[in-house]
Parts: structure tokens; sequence; C-alpha cells
């Protein structure tokens, strides 16, 4: 066993000062990227046995896209047949109120309507339950405006789907029970620790590790998986140059405001999907507070910066379904930002899960895109990386 100084568990492990981790200079599995997906990887793999080992380059786990979004399980409605985000979505969410009920975790099955206020609106909404349909959420119900009323009656719209199965949930306490699933099956979790580059040797990938951007580290993995986020594209450049396309990161930032005060809604309630995203939607927390949001911004370098400057955009998107949002008052609440991908300029409308098929590398599983659905498919991923090393 070797000594590595410096390196440390974001949870004391057992019998190990904080400060300090025994471990071998070799593991089964790496992962790139303590967020939601690296998580569930890093658990499940754990779960079967593998030594695995999570680099994550900040202070804690899931600081940036796993914390900065609605907090909602999707049902899988969007989502073009047989794409993964349409099979790994409601797969994730089947998997995922399974491990709330059996973790006694804090979730609402709120249900959600998608509606429309407009006769074009409603030509497309039917699309969008028509496509619900043929991904397998057989649940939906297409409501008139007699049935909206009835059941939310702030809300204007000439026909809604309802979703009873699309639900929200504390992200915090869902990620942490990954993390001490992960740690009780001997996972380590390595914070302030960057991935600098690998070489793949004729077993293993030989990797060089940097801990808090000074102690410099090599570690042997059989297996790497990069699940990196908002980086993943970089980081991907950093471990090959294989592909046979043209592969960049893109990133659509996504502004949430808040509403203060008393409220009638006990459902979500989406517009019809827009470019990028899903419309700006009005979503509950835990704490029954409703957020709107996401809209869509593309930019080319991350940044959390809110302001009031989008109050104006965001009111006129929302009182096409709430006409009464003028007399409320909102404020800017937080940001995030969403890992798109762009391949040959075209920005990838699913999940990019690649692995030697894709760029030769055996051992290597590049997960690039995972954005929304991600984290309710996020044990759903797990379990198809975890199919792809054990195959």
């Amino acid at each position: 066993m070797a000594y590595l100084k410096g390196f440390f568990l974001h949870q004391k492990p057992l019998g190990i000062p904080r400060d300090k981790i025994y471990m071998n200079y070799s593991v089964d599995v790496l992962i790139i990227g303590g967020g939601v997906v690296g998580l569930a990887c890093g658990r499940k793999l754990a779960l079967n046995g593998y030594e695995v080992g999570i680099v994550e380059k900040n202070e804690k786990i899931c600081e940036e896209t796993t914390s900065r979004n609605s907090g909602v399980i999707h049902a899988g409605i969007y989502y073009k047949p047989g794409s993964l985000k349409s099979k790994l979505c409601v797969n994730g969410r089947l998997e995922l109120y399974k491990y709330l009920d059996e973790r006694n975790l804090p979730y609402k099955k709120c249900s959600k309507l998608i509606v429309a206020t407009n006769d074009d609106e409603t030509e497309r909404l039917i699309n969008i339950y028509n496509n619900g349909i043929k991904n397998g959420v057989s649940d939906l119900k297409m409501l008139s405006k007699d049935d909206i009323k009835k059941i939310q009656p702030d809300i204007f719209a000439k026909k809604a789907i309802f979703s009873p199965s699309t639900g929200i949930f504390d992200i915090h306490d869902y990620t942490y029970s990954l993390l001490k699933d992960f740690e009780e099956n001997s996972g380590m979790l390595f914070l302030k620790t960057n991935f600098i580059s690998s070489k793949k040797e004729k077993n293993s990938f030989k990797c060089d590790l940097s801990f808090n951007e000074s102690d410099n580290i090599q570690l042997h993995a059989k297996y790497l998986i990069n699940a990196s986020g908002l980086n993943s594209v970089e980081i991907s450049k950093k471990i090959h140059s294989n592909y046979k396309f043209n592969l960049k990161q893109a990133y659509a930032k996504g502004t949430y405001f808040s509403l203060s005060g008393k409220h009638n809604f006990d459902k979500l309630i989406y517009p019809i999907p827009e470019n990028g995203g899903l419309g700006v939607h009005l979503t509950l927390n835990m704490a029954n507070q409703v957020i709107f949001g996401p809209d869509v911004e593309w930019v080319d370098e991350i940044n959390y910066h809110v302001d009031e400057v989008s109050k104006s955009k965001f009111i006129n998107s929302i009182k096409k379904y709430w006409p009464d949002i003028e007399n409320k008052n909102i404020s800017p609440n937080y940001s995030g930002v969403r890992p798109k991908i762009s391949i040959n300029n075209t920005i990838a409308d699913d999940f990019l899960i690649f692995g030697k098929d894709d760029h030769g590398l055996d051992g290597f599983i590049d997960l690039l895109g995972i954005e929304s659905p991600g984290l309710t498919s996020s044990l759903a991923i797990a379990n198809h990386v975890s199919t792809m090393i054990e195959s």
C-alpha cells in the first residue's frame, strides 16, 4: 500500500485521518468528475466489486451542473424515441423513485402540466403527447381547457398534457446518499484534484493528476471514465484525439427567478419547448417555493452571474400561461449552464456515450453532453456504463 499525502475524502473514512488516505497507486476504475453522474457510476461499479476512484477538481461534490437545475424528476416525454435520452430517462425515473423509497429520501410526485396557449401550440402539444407514448410514458392524459381550470385555476391554456409521474426531490440528499453508498463500498473520492493527462499502456491508463494545483501524482487505472460535464470535451482531448468529427463544448446558460409570497400551485407548469430547452417553466422546490426558469442564453464561457436584466423577458414568457404574473413579485435566484456538445457545428440532441468502437481506446468511456435529463437518468446511465465495462 502506498501513502499519498494530501489526498483526502469528502467524508472521513473509518479509521483514517481526514487529510490522509492510504491506497494503491492503481485502481480498477478512475472516474473524472464528481457530479451526480460520476457519483452514480462510481457507486454502481463499487457495488459490483471494482476498486474505484473519483477525481473532482472542486472542494465539494456536485458544485456545478448537478446543483444548478430545477430538481425535477422527468417522465421521459420529449426525447426522440429510441434515443439514449428517452431510454435512460424512462428507466432512470423508475430507478430513481425506487432508490428514494428504499433510502427514505424526500420527494414529491407532484405531477406537471405541459400547456398550449394557442392553436399552433395545440398542434405541437399533440405531437409531444404522441412522442411520450412512443417512449413508454403510458400514464399521460390530454386535458381540455375546463379540465385545466379545475386543477390549476390560475393557468390559461387551451389544452394540456397531464404527467402524473413527474416529481421533484432533494438533490443534496440524493447525491450525498450516492456518496455514502460509494464510500461504504470502498470507493475513494479525491477532491481538489485535477486530471492532467493520461497515456494508454498495454493493460491500463497511466494518469497524471494534480492535487491542490501543486502535488503531482501518477495513478494507473484499467478503466477510465470521463464524466466531467462542463469540462468533458477538454478532458476528452487530453485522453485522445481519435474522433473523426469536430467536437466542441457549447454552453447554454439558464437563469432562474423565484416568486415572493403565497401561490395556489401544486403542480409544475411547462410551456411548449423552445430551442435548447424546455421553455421558462414554473416549478416547485421541496419548500413549496415557486421557481421560474431556466431560459436559454448561449454563452462563450461559464459564468453564473444573475441580475434583473432578464426579468421582463421572464414575465413576458410566463404571462402566456399565467397572466397574473404581471401583478406578482419575482426576483433573480440562481443560474446554471448546460453542457451542450457541438459535433461538426451542430448541437447534439442526445446523450453521447462513446466506447472503444467510437475512439479505439479499450477501457475508456467518454460521457459527453450529459445535460437534462441527466439527473433523472443518473442511475440508468450508471447501469449503462457498467454494462459497457462488463460486456
